[in-house]
């Protein structure tokens, strides 16, 4: 790569990673050159709260700044006879060699891992890496930053998600439970007298009954506010028809209960289809009723 005018190279030779330059400050003012020096460079390094260091291949660090070694619970004194797979946690020594040698070919690589301190503690931490040439040594940059609190938060917060499904899922069992006792208390004890009724009754008014019977069923049935939430724009009056549907019920019962005519509810019958988005489909409408409630419950 050609030396660019007005510029020279400063720490790092061609090589994988675009040499680092600095601009020629000869004839500058003297607060510009100080901002452009390597002083400046050197606080940059030393003052990052992320953990910088420079390592060659073997894994041995030619650089790094005081955060490198707090971190970790070293002295500088201590950190710097260490080499890479002495701090590695996941990465047997190695994988660590091999993996330098990756970055060291690629040129730049990202990713996670873990990094052990002096006292033993296990730390979470991403890496970015950049190779370099220096004075003819193959070298790297690990930029390093701690995600162990992250971590510690993202599964606090998985944990809490997953103890809020189990209460959510023993309230709704609970609930379930509820409604069973419900449902087989009318059976046994509201259904009878029902039925003891509608033997003494005309048949309009014994279908009366029957509509009383299926709407003291839907009691303790989610299908009407499972129908009011999944399907869109359904009208009150449709959802009333929808459970008479499932229950079975044929177009001229429905009317007559209903007081309407015949074409009436199959009008209904042609708006629920559409907002059910199974309009001119062969599908029965009260099969895909009774699937649409037991595809819900069973979630």
């Amino acid at each position: 790569m050609g030396k660019k005018r007005g510029h020279k190279k400063a720490f790092v030779e061609s090589g994988k990673a675009e040499p680092v330059e600095r601009p020629d400050t000869t004839n500058q003012p003297k607060h510009k050159t100080l901002y452009s020096s390597e002083a400046l460079q050197e606080a940059l390094f030393r003052q990052s709260s992320d953990t910088i260091m420079v390592i060659k291949r073997d894994g041995s660090m030619v650089a790094f700044n005081t955060t490198a070694h707090k971190n970790l619970g070293y002295t500088r004194e201590e950190f710097e006879k260490l080499k890479i797979k002495d701090i590695e946690a996941v990465e047997s020594p190695d994988e660590v060699r091999k993996h330098i040698g990756a970055i060291l070919e690629k040129g730049v690589d990202h990713f996670e891992t873990k990094h052990r301190t002096k006292s033993g503690e296990i730390r979470d931490i991403v890496v970015t890496t950049q190779a370099i040439l220096f004075k003819g040594d193959n070298l790297f940059v690990a930029v390093i930053r701690d995600i162990t609190e992250e971590k510690e938060t993202e599964a606090s917060i998985k944990q809490k998600d997953a103890a809020l499904r189990e209460i959510m899922s023993q309230i709704q069992h609970g609930k379930d439970e509820i409604g069973r006792q419900i449902q087989e208390n009318l059976e046994k004890i509201v259904g009878p007298l029902l039925r003891d009724i509608r033997q003494n009754l005309p048949s309009q008014q014994q279908a009366q009954i029957n509509m009383l019977e299926i709407s003291l069923k839907e009691i303790t049935s989610p299908f009407t506010s499972i129908l009011s939430h999944e399907v869109d724009g359904l009208t009150p009056i449709e959802i009333r028809i929808c459970w008479l549907i499932r229950s079975g019920m044929p177009t001229k019962e429905i009317a007559r209960l209903r007081h309407i005519s015949p074409a009436t509810v199959r009008k209904h019958r042609e708006n629920i289809r559409r907002k059910l988005d199974i309009q001119g489909k062969d599908i029965s409408l009260t099969s895909h009723l009774n699937r649409l409630l037991h595809k819900k419950t069973e979630q």
